[in-house]
């Protein structure tokens, strides 16, 4: 009795052994399926982010340009420049730092000297080349250096340059307002070789790296956006399926348990009996 019950075991077992080694099959490419098509639509998802930050970017540099055309426009500010006190310039640039992104701003004369400032010479930031462009050609500017755009507007008094006005926008603070509280890294490269970074010891995941478009202004520093989600954004993703389809698996495979034990104990008959019919082995 023990011998075919014995039989009978071997054969469940390499039956269970054949579905479960199917069942972990069936789990791991189902799970390589999941995995690609959750990196797709995550990508997808990071291509519209990254175009969104741009653009907010880009959204933030032409309104702060809008505020100091207005303002290098106004009927004051050619009166500005002729009063001697400084009233309407020195409240001005206060408000136009204070309720902006603005970091620093000032006005220069006709020859790029900086006025109204309350120390004897300009800050450091201040340089002749920003505003010669503009001093030469009438013409606004844009530009980027060590990470500050400089907005340089002139003012004009029947179409000749009487001075202008610069400000001083600090990139680090226009990415962080627009990229507030994100989900994952994100890096900003501006002029080729000014970077900024949310964490730049990032470990590896799925990255998505965009350049401005031509239609954008920040195109012509050649404004980059990489956003990296972490590996682990794909495991949060799937591991719930995951679980759930092995818990199903492994509920589905008990009833096969029972019929392997039964076609095994039939397997075993069916063996015993060609064994009991056959002639029997001539032993050496």
């Amino acid at each position: 009795m023990t011998k075919p019950r014995s039989i009978a075991n071997h054969f469940a077992a390499s039956i269970l052994s054949l579905l479960f080694a199917f069942f972990i099959f069936v789990v791991a490419a189902t799970s390589i399926m999941q995995f690609e098509r959750i990196e797709t639509q995550l990508k997808e998802e990071l291509h519209v982010e990254a175009f969104n930050k741009l653009n907010l970017l880009n959204v933030e540099l032409n309104s702060l340009r809008q505020v100091v055309i207005r303002m290098a426009s106004s009927q004051l500010s050619i009166n500005g420049l002729i009063d001697l006190n400084h009233a309407y310039f020195h409240h001005s640039l206060d408000d136009l730092s204070l309720f902006t992104s603005v970091s620093d701003a000032l006005v220069f004369d006709y020859a790029g000297e900086a006025l109204f400032e309350d120390y004897h010479t300009p800050p450091p930031w201040f340089q002749a080349p920003l505003v010669n462009e503009t001093l030469s050609t009438s013409n606004s500017s844009l530009l980027f250096s060590d990470g500050y755009f400089f907005i340089v507007e002139p003012i004009l008094y029947y179409n000749t340059v009487q001075g202008g006005i610069i400000a001083r926008v600090s990139a680090e603070d226009m990415i962080n307002k627009g990229f507030d509280s994100p989900e994952y890294y994100f890096s900003v490269t501006i002029g080729g070789n000014w970077t900024y970074s949310s964490n730049p010891n990032h470990g590896d995941g799925i990255s998505l790296t965009m350049t401005a478009p031509d239609s954008m202004r920040i195109s012509e520093f050649k404004t980059t956006v990489s956003l990296v989600e972490p590996y682990s954004y794909l495991f949060k993703g799937i591991t719930p399926w995951l679980y759930s389809f092995i818990i199903l698996g492994l509920i589905g495979l008990l009833p096969v348990v029972f019929m392997a034990q039964r076609i095994g104990r039939k397997m075993a008959q069916l063996l015993l009996s060609l064994l009991r019919t056959c002639p029997k082995a001539v032993t050496p």
